[in-house]
Formats: structure tokens, C-alpha cells, sequence
């Protein structure tokens, strides 16, 4: 069997393996913005499908309430509308169904602000396709070794774990997880390249306990007093090098700092997916 690309993935556990992903995944460069802010509001040259297609299986999103609705949001609506929820979580539907992706886990964070119904999150995913395909666990982990193994992800065909920062509820829809019961993320918003490394949101001590953890890796610049992506700099930022070196600032922490997600802007530049295998040894 070939896990996410590679044999020697498939008896790790999830919670074993370093996901690489994108930041604000369906926020396109030149799309869904206010004009002239688009550029300003945006994190991604390419869109979801071809960042699945370039060996993603990380997407983050935020979204906002508009129109009794949930969209693919940055900030507001206003500034930067991405489209529907369920729209986007169609495109990695369509990718997971396709039968030359049967072996992909991918995880979904999603951020849940305006505290909307987690009943109504669930009908989205059902009616994008992708509920069937969730991973369900009869509790939340409790530790790294409670997580099922990517072979048994793909052989139960429950392929999407998902996710959510905030007002997630298990006792209605256990399938969407409290993202910092189980991990800690590092500060956002970065602008020292060096990316130091430290605990910046946690649900008390379950993410160092647990193991797991999120660091932010993409830097912002200012402008006019506001900070923006800094897509210039994310060659460099992107680099394997540059990756690494956050990694190994947290994994001299301790082993409970071990990093297994990241998140990047513009993940097309750079070596995102040459990071993934090299911070998973498998090059």
C-alpha cells in the first residue's frame, strides 16, 4: 500500500506524521477581494485543487457567516469572499473520490468564529460529499498514541480528519475535533524570518501533552501600518531550510513540541513538498 505518496507512511500514525499545508487554503491571489485589495487579502497563488494535485494534504480555512450562509472568508466577507463552504469543501470532495486518490488523507482546519450551529457544519460536509469520508472516533484522542495509523485511515475510507479552532461540540457532531485539545499553533502573523518558536494558543496543557502541534510558517510584511502576506519572500520562506530551522527551534523544546503540522503562504513557491518528505525522513 502507498500512504500520501509513500509506503513508509502507512504505519505511522496519524499523529506521526508531518502535514505541510496552506494558509488560508482558497484565498486566490487576484480573486474574491475588494479591488485593489485583493492582492492585500490574499495567501495562495493557486487553488485548491491544484495545490491537492501539487501534493498538499493540509488546507486551512477561515470562514464568516453571509447570507445565513458559510463562506470561504479573510477577515469579512467584505474585504475577501472565497465562495461558499460547501463549494470549496466540493473540490476536495472530488479530489478524495477520484479513484487515483483512494490512498490521500487529507486534514481540514477550519476556524468557526461567528460560532455557527455545528449542526448546520454538518449538513455542509454532507452535502459536499465529504461526511462519509470523515475520520470518527468514538472519543476525542486522548494521547499521540490514541490516533489510528494511515493504513487504517485508508482502509476504513475515512480519509478527512477534521479540524475546527473554536466552539467545536463532540457530543452533536464528534467528528469535527477541538483543534487545541489535541495541539498547540505557534504565534501568526510573523514578521522576524527567523520564526522563532513558542506556544501561542493551546487549550491549557493538551497540545504539549498530546504532542502535536501547528506552526504558522508563512511571514508577513507592513504596509502603511498593516500587515500583509509577504509574497516576495516566500521563495525563501518556503525553503526547505527555512521550514526546518522552525522545526528544529520547537523541537528544542522537548519532544511534546515535536511539530506535526505546518502551514504556509504561496506553498507553490518554495519547497513545501521536498520539506514534508524531508521532515517525515523520507529523504
Amino acid at each position: 500500500m502507498i500512504c500520501n505518496g509513500d509506503a513508509r507512511l502507512c504505519d505511522r500514525k496519524y499523529s506521526d506524521v508531518v502535514f505541510v499545508g496552506t494558509h488560508n487554503s482558497y484565498a486566490l491571489d487576484g480573486a474574491g477581494g475588494l479591488p485593489g485589495l485583493a492582492n492585500a487579502a490574499s495567501n495562495q497563488f493557486i487553488n485548491v485543487p491544484a495545490q491537492l494535485g501539487m501534493g498538499i494534504r493540509f488546507l486551512q480555512s477561515q470562514t464568516h457567516v453571509k447570507d445565513d450562509s458559510l463562506h470561504v472568508c479573510h477577515t469579512s466577507c467584505d474585504l475577501y469572499d472565497g465562495g461558499s463552504l460547501e463549494d470549496y469543501l466540493k473540490s476536495v470532495s472530488a479530489f478524495l473520490n477520484d479513484d487515483a486518490n483512494k490512498n490521500e488523507v487529507v486534514t481540514l482546519l477550519i476556524t468557526n468564529p461567528e460560532n455557527y450551529p455545528i449542526e448546520k457544519w454538518a449538513d455542509i460536509f454532507k452535502a459536499a460529499s465529504l461526511d462519509s469520508l470523515v475520520y470518527n472516533p468514538s472519543s476525542v484522542p486522548g494521547t499521540r498514541a490514541d490516533w489510528p495509523t494511515m493504513r487504517e485511515l485508508i482502509s476504513a475510507n475515512t480519509r478527512v480528519v477534521v479540524l475546527m479552532d473554536y466552539n467545536a461540540d463532540t457530543t452533536k457532531v464528534p467528528w469535527i475535533l477541538p483543534e487545541f485539545d489535541l495541539m498547540w499553533e505557534s504565534k501568526f502573523d510573523e514578521v522576524d524570518a527567523s520564526f522563532p518558536c513558542g506556544v501561542d494558543r493551546v487549550n491549557g496543557d493538551a497540545g504539549p501533552k498530546l504532542g502535536m502541534s501547528l506552526i504558522n510558517h508563512y511571514l508577513d510584511s507592513e504596509f502603511l501600518g498593516i500587515l500583509i502576506p509577504d509574497r516576495n519572500a516566500a521563495p525563501t520562506t518556503n525553503s526547505v531550510d527555512s521550514i526546518a530551522a522552525q522545526v528544529n527551534n520547537c523541537a528544542a523544546l522537548g519532544e511534546a513540541f515535536k511539530v506535526t503540522h505546518v502551514l504556509l503562504d504561496w506553498a507553490d513557491k518554495g519547497q513545501a513538498i521536498e520539506a514534508g518528505r524531508k521532515l517525515n525522513g523520507l529523504e
